[in-house]
């Protein structure tokens, strides 16, 4: 039992080893993540393994076969003993049978043929040996090695240690009765009498004739105490040998930590405090490049979405494109293109320390005595990574160093960042909420801190004027064309990057048709800070018609609240209510914001509810029933005076009206156009 209780012990055993590693020097670039830089969390489709599930289910039957035949053998003994008469002799209990069965013990119950013992058939040695097995509760190891039986089934070690463990009981039972002085021949002949091959349960010790040769062998064996020292000395070596064998050895990696004297401690102090400073000057000026989202629409391409609606508790898969907006804002964007950065000669020599470092080179694992043959410039790019504890390689190594080659490099990044492979699958909750990166929260917690005097704050006017020269002015105050989009990242600090995109609206008015590229590219500039709605007018078609110079549907005065309740008029009533405020221009045939036959080149690059470009429109030299043709064949839906209207049907009306006003948001030949008949 012993022995049992040992080879379950010791496999649990754990020795906990401190490995003491110096403060390691070479930096971790943390940000970056090896090839490619970022990846979401995907997985491809893989062919389905059913051997686990064979495997399982057949033991899952041994399970429950002896299970039921542990039972069986249970249930037989507590019937023998609730239907049988019995009683009690100090702790024992006496269940006296019918059937002719040998004496057998089972915990503190001794069953005997009733006729026998009735008639003193059974002699003392007898009940002397079946008591001892109920004194000494042998049936408990029975039990035990019954139970083990049953959850390992498989292992046919078990059958024999049961049985061995049996005879032992029959060996201290034997011992017990000789040492109360009966003469062993007499004892023998006893047992031979006694002895049968019949099957008793498994779960009783019962007298065994298969068993009797080496039990007499025993008894006639009398081993000396010094053999038996010597015995017990020779197993603490081999016990030894089995506990370093078999238990689990764990190295725990622990870094040297760096001892400063008061002194140095005061002056690190001091530098961490300016350090700090001059994190939150940069977190200050950081502008936060959004990507495009035709980027994402390519990275994204053949890759198979799997949304979980929780409400309905259903699974549908999508590609890209059949995405909502909302399940696209919770991807991530696509990985940059990482610079290049060669390590140094020190840090080539710390990583040929296998103990500490493993080194893949071009995405091959190297020996890392092999770097001796390299120099730093041999390459363009390297990372370095700590190993987490369940790694498959923690223990041999506590780093992942990453080398790529110049033609690695050029290889792997010279298309830029491929596309996610096809078969690749992500999982996107429709309730979960966009993910912002760190950098965003940072500055939440800024723009926070900058609005807890004002809790109402208002927008501020983006109005840009580009002279003659191109020099610039914003909100009337002189900027330069270097400063220009830092200055207006300044404006309206308390906004979201979300919000920005909604609320903040600029205008750029130019007095020189020659300046219209340079304004054009500012347009772009000013989407990199979330400023996606602007308009763009020439100073001399706005004096000609009298027309406000800047943007008429600017939020500048209105509170958050204010311009939200704005925008979701908007958004509920198709937008075009809100273009009324242009009533007294578009009246007008020769209007520059009108869009038609003599149509200038005053519009808005953008609609104030889009964030997509609008696509080809009316020039002087094409008109709006060409326009309207040109569309033929894409999806496009049509709208006349607020009225949804057909393809053929908006032909007959450009054609009747040739001067109309038109609004287009059109984006990959998907979109609306709405037409406005023009009151004279």
């Amino acid at each position: 039992m012993g022995t049992l209780l040992l080879s379950i012990i010791i496999p649990l055993i754990t020795f906990t080893t401190y490995v003491e590693v110096p403060a390691f020097q070479t930096p971790i670039h943390t940000s970056e993540i090896a090839t490619p830089p970022y990846v979401p969390e995907y997985m491809f489709k893989e062919p389905i393994n059913y051997w686990p599930a064979i495997l399982w289910s057949i033991y899952g039957i041994g399970v429950l076969i002896f299970t039921i035949r542990f039972s069986v053998n249970l249930n037989h003994i507590i019937k023998r003993i609730k239907q049988n008469p019995k009683f009690k002799k100090h702790s024992i209990i006496y269940v006296l049978l019918n059937d002719l069965v040998q004496p057998h013990t089972f915990l503190n119950y001794i069953f005997f043929n009733k006729a026998k013992y009735e008639a003193n058939k059974i002699p003392k040695e007898v009940l002397l040996h079946e008591e001892t097995h109920a004194r000494e509760k042998h049936a408990l190891d029975i039990l035990f090695i019954e139970v083990l039986q049953i959850i390992f089934w498989f292992n046919p070690l078990l059958y024999f240690l049961k049985k061995d463990i049996k005879l032992n009981h029959e060996f201290l039972a034997d011992q017990a009765v000789l040492n109360n002085g009966f003469d062993v021949k007499n004892y023998q002949n006893t047992l031979l009498a006694f002895s049968s091959n019949a099957q008793e349960s498994q779960l009783v010790n019962a007298l065994n004739y298969s068993s009797i040769k080496k039990r007499f062998t025993v008894m006639k064996t009398h081993t000396s105490k010094t053999k038996t020292l010597l015995k017990s000395i020779v197993l603490l070596p081999l016990l030894a040998i089995l506990i370093y064998s078999f238990s689990k050895r764990e190295k725990i990696v622990k870094e040297t930590p760096q001892i400063l004297l008061p002194q140095e401690k005061k002056k690190n102090k001091n530098d961490l405090v300016d350090s700090i400073k001059k994190e939150l000057e940069k977190v200050n000026a950081l502008q936060v490049t959004y990507i495009d989202t035709t980027a994402k629409a390519k990275y994204y391409q053949n890759v198979t979405f799997q949304i979980s609606q929780k409400d309905s508790n259903t699974i549908r898969n999508k590609s890209y494109n059949e995405l909502t907006k909302e399940e696209k804002q919770q991807l991530p964007p696509p990985p940059k293109i990482p610079n290049k950065k060669s390590p140094s000669n020190s840090e080539l020599t710390a990583w040929q320390d296998s103990k500490t470092y493993g080194v893949w080179l071009d995405d091959r694992r190297i020996k890392n005595n092999s770097l001796k043959t390299y120099s730093p410039s041999d390459f363009s790019l390297y990372y370095v990574s700590k190993l987490e504890k369940n790694a498959v390689n923690y223990g041999k190594h506590y780093y992942q160093v990453s080398l790529y080659t110049h033609s690695k490099y050029y290889e792997r990044y010279k298309n830029g960042i491929k596309p996610l492979s096809k078969g690749a699958l992500i999982k996107i909750n429709s309730k979960k909420k966009t993910q912002s990166n760190s950098w965003t929260k940072v500055e939440t917690v800024l723009k926070n801190a900058s609005t807890s005097k004002n809790q109402n704050p208002t927008i501020d006017p983006i109005n840009i004027f580009i002279s003659k020269d191109n020099k610039l002015k914003l909100n009337n105050k002189p900027v330069t064309q270097h400063n220009i989009i830092k200055e207006v990242n300044r404006l309206n600090t308390f906004l979201t990057p979300k919000q920005k995109q909604k609320y903040a609206w600029a205008s750029i008015l130019y007095e020189d048709e020659g300046s219209k590229p340079f304004a054009k590219q500012l347009i772009e500039e000013l989407r990199s800070i979330d400023i996606y709605s602007t308009s763009l007018s020439n100073t001399n078609a706005l004096n000609k018609h009298n027309l406000k110079p800047f943007n008429v549907l600017s939020n500048e005065g209105k509170t958050l609240k204010e311009a939200e309740a704005n925008y979701n008029k908007i958004m509920n009533e198709g937008s075009t209510k809100d273009l009324e405020s242009y009533n007294d221009s578009l009246k007008k045939a020769g209007s520059p914001w009108k869009v038609d036959a003599k149509f200038q080149d005053i519009s808005y690059s953008e609609t104030s509810f889009s964030k997509h470009r609008t696509n080809e429109q009316p020039t002087s030299t094409k008109s709006a029933y060409s326009y309207v043709k040109s569309l033929k064949g894409k999806n496009i839906t049509y709208y006349y005076n607020k009225k949804q209207v057909s393809f053929k049907d908006i032909l007959d009306i450009t054609k009747k009206e040739p001067n109309i006003n038109i609004s287009t948001n059109i984006k990959d030949n998907k979109g609306t156009v709405k037409f406005w008949s023009v009151e004279k």
